[in-house]
């Protein structure tokens, strides 16, 4: 994408998200963020608008995914 982009996701919604534990979906969330990341300008999230019967555990797994790889200041 260079500096004019930026490219999300993509951790499946329905295959991960909703169906699997929040295990699998921090190894698939670090996959994600290992493949995409490198060089920056990636965004680690959902495949797709995240439904609502997502268990709030999954959605934490993301989040900690995400503050390995971007912490905070």
């Amino acid at each position: 994408c260079g500096d004019r982009g930026a490219i999300m996701g993509n951790v499946p919604v329905v295959d991960t998200l909703l169906r699997e534990s929040p295990q699998e979906v921090e190894r698939q969330a670090r996959t994600c963020a290992r493949q995409a990341s490198k060089g920056g300008r990636y965004i680690l999230g959902a495949d797709c608008t995240s439904p609502r019967d997502v268990p709030p555990e999954n959605m934490a797994a993301i989040f900690r995914v995400a503050k390995e790889f971007y912490p905070s200041p």
